[in-house]
This record gives C-alpha cells, sequence and structure tokens, in this order.
C-alpha cells in the first residue's frame, strides 16, 4: 500500500513527469578485498551498520517502472525493468 500526495506545484517548478515503481532491493556481503578491486581507486567499502542488511557492501535495486507519464498525463511508457547495482562507498 502506497500513499499519494498530490501538492500543487509552485510558479517556479515545472513539471518534467512521474511515474510510479515497485523497488525491490538485494544485499549482500562480500569480502572487501574483493569490493575493493571493483572500486575506483580512493574509495572504500562502506558496509550498512544497522538494520536487515547489517554488514552488506553490495546492493542490488530492481527498479519496476509500472507506468511514467510526461507532462499533462502523456503515456511515456508502461511496465519496464531498470537494475542499478553497486557498492555502497564514501
Amino acid at each position: 500500500m502506497a500513499l499519494v500526495f498530490i501538492v500543487p506545484a509552485s510558479a517556479q517548478e515545472k513539471l518534467v513527469g512521474t511515474y510510479g515503481e515497485d523497488r525491490t532491493s538485494l544485499a549482500f556481503h562480500t569480502p572487501d578485498a574483493t569490493a575493493q578491486n571493483i572500486l575506483p581507486q580512493g574509495w572504500l567499502p562502506s558496509p550498512f551498520s544497522a538494520g536487515a542488511a547489517k554488514g552488506a557492501n553490495l546492493v542490488v535495486t530492481f527498479m519496476d517502472w509500472l507506468v511514467v507519464q510526461g507532462p499533462g498525463a502523456s503515456f511515456v511508457i508502461g511496465h519496464a525493468l531498470a537494475v542499478d547495482g553497486g557498492y555502497t562507498a564514501r
């Protein structure tokens, strides 16, 4: 169940689109040496310190876009899947 709040835009704001999506995130713990080999130079693994994903240093998020609409409710796309994965870093 999701709560949706509709608030009128101010005169300075320009609506570029709206969307509805479902997200599923999977958190994994990999050895720090493995994480370090994948990260750009100077970055460090930064595992979660609390919560259900405590100790995880790799998070993959699946974003299921159910509907995307442009300004004026013009239909842009319906049902697409995007995957965003990466290491948390400082």
